[in-house]
């Protein structure tokens, strides 16, 4: 696994300009020269380093079809956001680059499209926001993490930050309705957000985790799972983690 060099080729396939590349971190750009090269040396020794920028983002696409794009992905996810520079600290240095290289790329669409944005979060896929919401709600151990994608610990940590911002959000909220409300309708009112609530939780149960759970009894051999996409992986690796404790507090009782 070289998860710096796939990083570099799902930032060659955005054939960014010289200037875009400056605002990512030395990390990402030492990671994509460093791809760059070693395509132009698989590609006809030294005379194909002089491949330009331009060729090895053709190659880098097709290496995306091929492996995925989860960073990229994750990028534009994130992008649709607003997070405020504390919040994107909670992101790792890939996650910022590929945070910064979406906005690179978000931009360069709007002016293609004379000012007008094609994306919202509305109308945008979330998989990594989806299963980060739901690995939100299980309380997961520093272990359970470590055992996570990169991008999954990412896609956790913003879950989290938003779940705050919904959290301080609905406390002003609250501020609010007490001094227009009765006590009984603002109990009504707290009835109703959290009956919301559980059937929102009830629904998520059916995503990404369930997905884990089914797979984990299934004794998957490690080239089917190298063969599927990095969220159903870290999915797998939680519900696995989950049946270690019910197994370990079984034993224990």
């Amino acid at each position: 696994a070289a998860p710096w060099l796939d990083f570099g080729a799902e930032l060659a396939s955005l054939n960014l300009s010289e200037r875009e590349e400056e605002t990512l971190s030395s990390q990402a750009r030492d990671a994509l020269n460093a791809w760059r090269f070693a395509e132009a040396r698989r590609g006809g020794g030294a005379a194909a380093t002089t491949a330009t920028a331009a060729t090895a983002a053709t190659v880098a696409v097709a290496h995306g079809r091929a492996h995925g794009t989860p960073w990229v992905r994750l990028g534009r996810e994130l992008s649709v956001l607003d997070l405020s520079e504390e919040e994107e600290q909670c992101l790792s240095s890939q996650g910022r680059d590929a945070l910064a290289a979406a906005y690179i790329v978000g931009a360069r669409s709007v002016v293609t499209r004379g000012g007008k944005s094609s994306e919202s979060l509305g109308e945008t896929p979330q998989p990594w926001l989806d299963l980060g919401f739901e690995m939100a709600t299980l309380g997961l151990s520093e272990a359970d993490e470590a055992a996570l994608s990169v991008q999954g610990r990412d896609a956790l940590a913003v879950a989290r930050v938003l779940r705050r911002r919904s959290m301080r959000v609905s406390d002003r909220v609250s501020e609010k309705l007490s001094d227009r409300v009765s006590e009984r309708a603002s109990h009504r009112l707290s009835g109703r957000m959290s009956e919301r609530k559980q059937t929102r939780r009830a629904s998520m149960a059916s995503g990404w985790l369930q997905l884990g759970r089914e797979m984990s009894v299934l004794n998957l051999d490690e080239a089917l799972e190298a063969s599927m996409s990095v969220q159903s992986r870290d999915a797998l690796a939680v519900a696995r983690a989950a049946r270690g404790r019910m197994r370990a507090d079984g034993s224990s009782g």
